[in-house]
């Protein structure tokens, strides 16, 4: 069983995108909870635009509202969309605070500290790819220096100012950082599972299946009859086994060699199996010996069975080996 890296890395952004789901309904809850509690905030801060303040946070609360409802009712598209709806949330989050900031005191705002909240919060809820998540904190920082750069907003206090900015930036690189280096740790560590419990299954395939003809072996075939056994006298049914082995199979070893007679094992392996029905169980306990569990069948049925068996061996089976 070979481990396919496309198709591992498609697992791991599928399991991403549906943890980030989690995260988008988390982060709208929260933020429909703790967005309307800083308005007492703007009370205090802002008691002349209380009113304009309360206009801009219920914009949020309504659009994190509106996910997080749309996270139950339309989770297929929620689950193709949900990097770009928690960018989108975020975002505007980001800029209406950045907006009360240029309403309070511009760049020597208190308000500037809810960009480092929004950011860290993201950080925390969502694993998005490094290129997301540069584009995200762009929007916000840029949006947030706008005013500064085409000149519309001014710096009173400079020592305040740099500070708020040194503090906004030290958030926003550490988000950036942490995010990728979480990332990039989940993937591996993602990828070190997969192909562990493909091990996994390797060994359970080479512990009870016989590598020449795909059939179950010795081992397995005495697990299985076991259940059986206690299943048919649980049920009163009858169980019937059948003992096949392929006459003069030696002298055919001796004669065209060990490749000729693992293709004869092969192609009986196939003719046996194609002879039995979907519920019977066949086996290939060692050399050219084979078994036949039967559940559910009688003596008569079983020899019914053994001889399909025997017509699939005659002359069409010898023509194709």
């Amino acid at each position: 069983m070979n481990i396919d890296p496309q198709e591992l890395l498609t697992s791991f952004e599928s399991m991403l995108r549906r943890r980030n789901v989690v995260g988008l309904r988390l982060g709208a809850l929260l933020i429909s909870f703790l967005f309307p509690l800083f308005w007492i905030l703007d009370w205090v801060v802002m008691p002349d635009l209380v009113m304009l303040t309360f206009w801009l946070r219920l914009l949020g609360i309504l659009y994190s509202l509106g996910i997080w409802i749309a996270t139950f009712r339309r989770g297929d598209m929620v689950y193709r969309y949900v990097n770009r709806l928690g960018i989108s949330l975020g975002v505007l989050i980001g800029w209406l605070i950045t907006i009360m900031a240029w309403l309070d005191d511009g760049y020597e705002s208190p308000y500037y500290a809810g960009l480092n909240l929004v950011i860290l919060g993201c950080s925390f809820l969502f694993a998005w790819p490094l290129r997301l998540t540069i584009g995200f904190n762009a929007l916000l920082y840029g949006f947030y220096m706008a005013p500064l750069f085409i000149g519309s907003i001014a710096i009173q206090d400079p020592g305040v100012a740099i500070t708020n900015q040194f503090f906004l930036l030290s958030t926003i690189l550490v988000s950036v950082i942490a995010q990728r280096h979480r990332l990039a740790q989940e993937q591996k560590d993602y990828l070190a599972i997969q192909q562990h419990q493909v091990m996994l299954q390797q060994a359970q395939i080479l512990a009870t299946t016989d590598p020449l003809t795909g059939l179950y072996n010795r081992r397995q075939l005495f697990t299985l009859g076991a259940y059986e056994l206690q299943h048919a006298r649980h049920l009163n049914k009858p169980l019937s086994v059948l003992a096949i082995d392929i006459d003069h199979f030696k002298q055919i070893n001796d004669t065209y060699g060990h490749l000729v007679g693992d293709e004869i094992l092969r192609a009986a392996a196939h003719a046996f199996q194609s002879s039995l029905r979907q519920d019977d169980t066949l086996a290939r306990i060692g050399g050219d010996e084979f078994m036949v569990l039967l559940p559910a069948t009688d003596v008569y049925e079983a020899a019914f069975v053994a001889e399909r068996i025997r017509l699939a061996m005659q002359s069409p089976f010898l023509q194709t080996t």
